[in-house]
């Protein structure tokens, strides 16, 4: 009898810690909610003439960041991981060659160390991600900041300096990132609003390629392709 009761017991144990797991990965699954990558927002009307020809640095509302696809076990497929920054800076200078935009001098840099996750579960935020990803993976204590850099983007010849109409174009530059310096081609999309210059972009990465451990977090395991994905503003400086 006595011998009876604790089969009974161990079995109720086991399968409240299946249903315990289980509806955790249910949970996070159906739960989950991540924000969609950055668009331009709609342009407002242009404040003051002049074009776009002088020196232009990093304004407030920029953001930076991260996305990447990790599986959670007991999930049925994998979910997005995004972590972004307000910490970004940088200036560029932009020229009228003969007509023709040239931009220069582009550098940009984000605060890595100041990176937040921003996507959600039903039941948590997952702020506990960004610790372990800071600490053992980018290893911000040792490389805080990532950053672009090129000598020379020219936009497409019939980039007009006020329209508020987008215009996209490639940015050949240098990417650093956890110490390692990779040549990189970023598509970019801009476009004038108000009296700011709007921008946004995306870069795939492989995190090996840089570097990068890919992270195993208790119950999770991100795959090695990342995103880094930005929304800059930029004003007179």
């Amino acid at each position: 009898m006595k011998q009876r009761l604790w089969l009974v017991i161990a079995a109720g144990a086991v399968l409240l810690v299946v249903l315990g797991i289980g509806g955790y990965g249910l949970l996070t699954y159906f739960g989950h909610s991540a924000p969609a990558a950055f668009k331009l927002g709609t342009p407002a009307p242009p404040t003051s003439p002049g074009g776009l020809t002088g020196r232009w640095k990093i304004a407030s509302g920029s953001e930076a960041g991260y996305r990447a696809r990790e599986k959670f076990i007991n999930q049925p497929a994998p979910t997005e991981a995004v972590a972004r920054t307000s910490a970004v800076s940088g200036s560029l200078v932009i020229e009228s060659q003969a007509g023709q935009l040239a931009v220069r001098q582009v550098s940009f840099s984000a605060d890595l160390t100041k990176l937040h996750s921003v996507d959600t579960y039903a039941t948590y935020q997952a702020f506990q991600r960004d610790n372990f990803v800071a600490g053992l993976y980018l290893q911000t204590g040792t490389y805080p900041t990532a950053t672009f850099k090129a000598d020379r983007i020219i936009p497409p010849a019939d980039a007009s300096p006020s329209a508020t109409t987008p215009v996209a174009m490639v940015g050949h530059g240098r990417l650093t990132l956890h110490g390692v310096s990779r040549d990189v081609d970023v598509p970019l999309t801009v476009q004038m609003s108000g009296d700011r210059i709007e921008l946004v972009g995306s870069l795939g990465l492989e995190m090996p390629d840089y570097g990068i451990e890919v992270p195993v977090i208790g119950f999770t395991r991100a795959e090695p392709h990342a995103t880094i994905e930005f929304h800059l503003f930029l004003v007179r400086s």
